[in-house]
């Protein structure tokens, strides 16, 4: 009964400009962590473009029976591994945006 009447006393404290200070704060903490994972998900989807480009510049450029297509197949293979790694990660750091990150 004593530490609800202590959580009382601390509500009590609480004036309307505090919770909206709070509330300003914490918007803005959010509002900076959401910008932070969208750099993340522009830095994996610029990656991803380049290497794609890259293997499909490299593959429309090959002769036949040029040996480099085995180290130009590598590139969707690398594009397939880094695509679940950025997703995997984007979704345990940022479970907030499970729902619009779903395909």
């Amino acid at each position: 009964m004593q530490k609800r009447d202590e959580l009382s006393d601390v509500f009590e404290e609480l004036s309307r400009q505090d919770l909206l200070d709070l509330h300003t704060h914490y918007e803005a903490v959010v509002k900076d962590r959401l910008d932070f994972c969208f750099q993340s998900l522009n830095f994996y989807i610029g990656l991803l473009v380049a290497i794609l480009a890259a293997t499909l510049t490299g593959l429309l450029s090959l002769k036949s029976g040029d040996t480099r297509l085995f180290v130009l197949l590598l590139g969707p293979l690398l594009t397939v591994i880094l695509a679940t790694l950025g997703y995997s990660n984007v979704k345990s750091l940022y479970p907030s945006l499970g729902n619009c990150l779903q395909y």
